[in-house]
């Protein structure tokens, strides 16, 4: 009998419980300003609630250990749990956490800050990391979504009981909603439209670039100047013709475009964004075999069916996973257009460093992490479907 260790896993669920026993897992300050002091996550919770979790993180790595000796069929049921397992782990420390951030503001009134430590962001991650390990393993694409819905519906615990109300993110969330809101979708427009802009003129681009050997060196020697310029010299860079333009003409100016504020932003993303997608489209294009083409061209297809039917679905996925590089980026990015009145959730960021206050920089770069989790997951799901399923007019050809 042969047991084999997972070392990665058995390493994550080792630091997984040093970050519980040392460091700072919640910080209490009496307010925003001043200092204020820590507890390990093994004070917070007391021995009894470690030990169980102890019992849970080692339930979690013994069914590694029997794993290879079951038959195959109960690996999906045994991953679930394994998955359920971590869920429960940090649906069961966040609220506590929340409660400890109740009686903290009880205790000292609504002006005290009960925020996470560096040690629960290890412990995060590391919880995080062997979920996706997990999760990568299962091969089953019912299970996988089925485990998927489990981990958010667990997630969701915590905030739908109300746990978590109290800890600072939450009461600065409270105090900047509707600016929240409205930078949210700011960020949303700036992120997702300069991608969708890129797409509509990157994709005709690269195949252009592709049929064409003469311009394509002059495309890539502009979009590779266009990458190696910092973003902000760029945005300062377009601020003065865009004042001339906005000052000249009045549509530009009914639409907010000046030297400041989301038009410069919008642009300089639009340009990083176009790259990847245009590298991509150009590299499918180039990869497709001469004997496909030769073949449709001998069977009498158009240049236009040829490229419908056989290019395009052939090419999508390498153009897929260009978009999606421009998608994460570009999310990113965003950030920077707060420096120039574009707003975005790096107004949060920015205003939290300018404050001292950590917990308004945690509001603003929290959801641009999830957004780019969720960017890449939908656009993982698109590649996929186009794996699975093609194209019917490529089946058909």
């Amino acid at each position: 009998m042969n047991i084999r260790i997972d070392r990665a896993n058995t390493t994550l669920i080792v630091v997984s419980l040093l970050s519980l026993l040392t460091g700072s897992f919640i910080v209490y300050r009496k307010n925003r300003i001043l200092d204020g002091f820590s507890k390990t996550a093994f004070q917070v919770t007391g021995h009894e609630l470690f030990i169980l979790m102890l019992l849970i993180f080692s339930l979690v790595a013994l069914i590694d250990l029997i794993l290879p000796l079951l038959e195959r069929k109960r690996e999906g049921l045994l991953r679930i749990f394994q998955i359920a397992l971590l869920s429960s782990i940090l649906a069961l420390v966040l609220t506590i956490v929340g409660n400890e951030a109740s009686s903290f503001d009880k205790k000292f009134g609504e002006y005290t800050r009960v925020s996470f430590g560096y040690s629960f962001w290890i412990f995060l991650a590391c919880i995080a990391l062997l979920k996706k390990r997990i999760y990568n393993s299962i091969s089953n694409q019912g299970v996988r979504f089925f485990t998927f819905c489990l981990v958010i519906l667990v997630l969701v615990i915590p905030f739908l009981n109300g746990s978590l109300k109290e800890i600072s993110i939450m009461k600065e969330y409270r105090n900047y909603i509707d600016t929240f809101n409205a930078e949210f979708r700011r960020h949303l427009f700036l992120s997702l439209g300069s991608v969708l802009a890129a797409i509509i003129i990157g994709v005709p681009l690269g195949v252009l670039t592709a049929r064409r050997d003469s311009i394509k060196r002059r495309v890539f020697e502009f979009l590779n100047v266009i990458q190696v310029v910092p973003t902000l010299s760029l945005i300062g860079f377009l601020m003065i013709p865009l004042s001339w333009v906005g000052e000249r003409f009045s549509v530009a100016q009914s639409i907010g475009i000046r030297g400041v504020g989301w038009a410069p932003a919008f642009i300089v993303l639009f340009l990083y964004a176009i790259y990847p997608i245009v590298r991509n489209t150009v590299a499918a294009i180039d990869s497709l075999s001469e004997g496909y083409l030769e073949v449709a061209r001998g069977i009498g297809l158009s240049s236009r069916t040829i490229f419908l039917k056989i290019e395009l679905p052939l090419s999508l996925s390498v153009i897929t996973a260009g978009i999606k590089v421009a998608l994460v980026q570009t999310s990113a990015g965003t950030i920077l257009a707060a420096l120039v009145g574009g707003g975005g959730l790096g107004v949060f960021i920015f205003l939290g460093l300018a404050q001292t206050a950590q917990d308004l920089v945690f509001l603003g770069l929290l959801p641009i992490v999830f957004l780019s989790f969720f960017y890449q997951g939908l656009m993982n799901l698109i590649e996929k479907i186009i794996f699975r399923r093609g194209f019917d007019g490529f089946n058909q050809t």
